[in-house]
């Protein structure tokens, strides 16, 4: 990615995109039940809201 536009902002990321890729992985494999009800109703077509 060219991030040069937003540099001169002055933009500047807390984390590079690797390390913030895989703490995201990291924290959907922690939790599960946050995202897993979502998934399914995308796939089975239906409407279900992730559990608060």
């Amino acid at each position: 990615m060219d991030w040069s536009k937003l540099a001169a902002l002055g933009y500047r990321p807390a984390r590079d995109f690797r390390a913030g890729l895989e703490e995201t992985v990291a924290r959907y494999r922690r939790n599960p039940d946050r995202w897993e009800a979502v998934v399914f109703s995308i796939m089975l077509g239906s409407s279900v809201r992730p559990r608060s």
